[in-house]
């Protein structure tokens, strides 16, 4: 059966609805859920970077569900039921060795989030207690935006060394020719 096309633009408005009103209930409930998440956690420890994260799955899951409403109901459930089977590997076992293979990097990501955490909503209410200079309070405002400046430098330097390496390995090279080849050509 056909959905009404101003239904499905109404409903596309909340992350997730639009999809749920099509018939894809796997996709729609976890674009919802993603959505309301970002906003709890957001909110509730107070990192307000996430909320860049919003527009992203608005426009996703706003564009998404009015192409999907151009297909076929079969289609649609289809692709949900692939969805939901990718989604489910990826709670279930996936995640595992991705994560045997990241683990200095998720713990890092996890320090660093902790220290910015622990700085933001324990340490900096009681700076303007104490007595000190404004650069001093300045300082240490600006002491987030600097680690993550200089985990940025970090990352960069390893990625271009990492490149230079690559390089290094392809001066190696020797192109193979095949069996029948005639060193004489």
């Amino acid at each position: 059966m056909k959905k009404n096309d101003f239904l499905t633009f109404l409903f596309s408005f909340m992350p997730g609805c639009g999809h749920m009103y099509l018939g894809a209930m796997k996709k729609g409930t976890t674009l919802l859920t993603s959505f309301w998440a970002v906003i709890f956690v957001a909110s509730w420890l107070n990192l307000g970077f996430l909320f860049f994260l919003l527009p992203v799955l608005w426009f996703y899951s706003f564009f998404d569900a009015m192409n999907l409403r151009l297909c076929h109901y079969e289609y649609i459930r289809q692709v949900d039921n692939q969805f939901g089977r990718q989604l489910s590997q990826l709670l279930v076992g996936e995640w595992k060795p991705q994560m045997r293979r990241r683990h200095v990097l998720v713990g890092t990501g996890c320090i660093l989030l902790g220290l910015y955490l622990t700085f933001a909503n324990v340490i900096s209410p009681y700076l303007y207690e104490f007595p000190l200079p404004e650069w001093v309070y300045g300082t240490i405002r600006r002491l987030p935006t600097l680690v993550l400046a200089i985990v940025i430098i970090v990352l960069g330097i390893r990625l271009i060394r990492k490149k230079e390496t690559k390089a290094e390995d392809l001066a190696d090279f020797t192109e193979y020719k095949g069996e029948d080849h005639d060193e004489s050509n």
